[in-house]
This record gives C-alpha cells, sequence and structure tokens, in this order.
C-alpha cells in the first residue's frame, strides 16, 4: 500500500499515534443484511496473531450487540465476501502489528434517494427471514435512507469506543503479549532471518522494499562482516532482517511465498475473495 503518496501519510499518523484500535467504514454490505462487521470470512492471513485475530471477533460482537440492543436490525458476520487474506489492505494490514485493526460494510453506497425494499428483491436464500447465527436478526425490508446507514455506522463506532473505554488495559497488555509471543516464536523456531544481497540485477528494488518495510516499524540492520549460515556465505554490507521483533509476523507475510488456500479446506469461499498478494511486486533475492 506504500507506493501511494496518500498511504504513507495514513501509515506515518498511526506510526507516530499508536492507536489501540483502528476501525474505517465501508460500503456495502451484502444485501439484504444492513451492515457487515467482523469476524472476517475464511481466509484470513496466514500470520495473524492469534491474540489481535480474537480482539478483532471481540469487537465485532460488540458492535452487533450494541446494533440489536437499539433495534438495529440486519447486522451480519463472516460470510463469503470480505475475507482478510491479503496483508496490503491498509484497514486490516495493523493487526499484524499487533493492532486491532478491522472494516465494517454498511448497506447504501451508490446513492442517497430513500429507497422501499419489499420481499420481493430479496434473493431466494434470504426471502424466507431465517434466523442464522451469524445473522441473528433478519431485516425485514422496507425504508432504507442515508440517515439509517449513518446511525448503524454511528452505533457501531460507539460500541468500539465503548470497549475501548471498559478494556483500556486489556488492548494495552494483549498488544504487548502479541508482540512478546512473536518475539520468542522466532527465537525457537525458523525463518529467523531473512537475508537481503545488496548485489542485486536491479539494486534500487530491494532499496526500494526495505524502505516500506522501515516505514511499517520493521527494524533493519547490515552484517559488519562476511558470515556462514545454513551453507551459505554473506558479505558483509547484506541486509538483514531478524524475525525475533514484535513485527516479526508481518515481515514474514510479507516475504514469504503465499499460497492461497484451497477451496475443499473452504467450502465457502468464493473465487472473488482472494486479491492480489504483495509478495512478486518487488524483485530482489531474499534468503
Amino acid at each position: 500500500m506504500l507506493n501511494m503518496i496518500e498511504s504513507r501519510v495514513v501509515a506515518r499518523t498511526w506510526r507516530e499515534w499508536e492507536p489501540n484500535i483502528i476501525f474505517v467504514h465501508h460500503q456495502t454490505s451484502p444485501f439484504p443484511t444492513r451492515i457487515w462487521l467482523p469476524p472476517f470470512a475464511e481466509p484470513i492471513a496466514s500470520q495473524t496473531p492469534p491474540i489481535i485475530a480474537r480482539e478483532v471477533n471481540m469487537i465485532g460482537m460488540a458492535m452487533a450487540q450494541a446494533l440489536e440492543s437499539n433495534g438495529q436490525k440486519g447486522a451480519t458476520h463472516m460470510g463469503t465476501g470480505f475475507d482478510a487474506w491479503y496483508p496490503g489492505y491498509i484497514d486490516y494490514m495493523p493487526v499484524l502489528q499487533n493492532i486491532p485493526a478491522f472494516w465494517t460494510e454498511t448497506a447504501l453506497y451508490n446513492y442517497a434517494t430513500p429507497h422501499f425494499y419489499t420481499v420481493r428483491d430479496f434473493p431466494k436464500d434470504k426471502n424466507e427471514f431465517r434466523v442464522e447465527s451469524l445473522y441473528s436478526s433478519p431485516w425485514p425490508g422496507g425504508w432504507w435512507r442515508i440517515s439509517d446507514a449513518m446511525a448503524y455506522m454511528e452505533t457501531a463506532s460507539l460500541a468500539t469506543l465503548d470497549y475501548a473505554a471498559k478494556y483500556g488495559d486489556v488492548l494495552l497488555y494483549n498488544r504487548y503479549q502479541s508482540g512478546r509471543n512473536t518475539i520468542k516464536k522466532y527465537e525457537q523456531e525458523p525463518p529467523y532471518a531473512y537475508f537481503i544481497p545488496q548485489k542485486q540485477r536491479d539494486p534500487a528494488r530491494p532499496a526500494e522494499l526495505l524502505r516500506r518495510l522501515a516505514f511499517h516499524g520493521i527494524r533493519i540492520g547490515q552484517l559488519t562482516k562476511d558470515i556462514a549460515f545454513e551453507g551459505r556465505t554473506y558479505s558483509k554490507g547484506t541486509w538483514i532482517i531478524p524475525m525475533n521483533q514484535e513485527y516479526g509476523e508481518l515481515t514474514k507475510q510479507l516475504l514469504d511465498v503465499q499460497v492461497y488456500p484451497t477451496y475443499a479446506n473452504f467450502p465457502e469461499a468464493h473465487p472473488s475473495n482472494p486479491t492480489m498478494p504483495l509478495a512478486g511486486h518487488f524483485r530482489c533475492n531474499l534468503n
């Protein structure tokens, strides 16, 4: 995402501010649901820190509970539309920096004119208003206005603030635990580090890659002498990214080859779910 100046401005603000929760509003929810909330659809990014993933799910359920308490029907979760596989989403990537980060999807995105919906507008799998585990109050139709969409987003925002106020200490401690666990993990299992040689076909490419990683808070060093590791020699000046750091999962997610899970593993996944992975945008030798 950091190829765009606008994204760099947002990322720089987050790095300076270090928010405890990042919540971004999107449109639109899968019809006829009124708002989509975390948990995300399958699959999520393979290196997602488990504590932070659980935190995102907790906040999603807190928003859903607030909507139900306000009589705002039609909240849904998971489904097939909004997976979190791609690590480049500006509003999900901070999860790999141990920050609960997510988006919601609210109905109404391409018009502001009030519209009245009837059951004839509903798809067949939703026209019986069947109660589902993650769609517990089906929206029955009727008028939908821009003010309705705004009210749902306001409730979701206030619920997130309420969660942050009630569990501020837990949020901070879980962030600490997530970073600590990542450091311990990569002190005990590979990969222990990534080596990036300076001598490349296009020497500007690895430099640009490293700039973006550093912008995200990933610490990068250089070898001060030649070393041998696992039968290979790395010369002085080789860039090295140690994995025993709190953003190690982000490093691995971006630099390892990612293989999208088969549909046999996630039969509910839709072919339109996977988006272009970040791996491959920079061609340099990683070891």
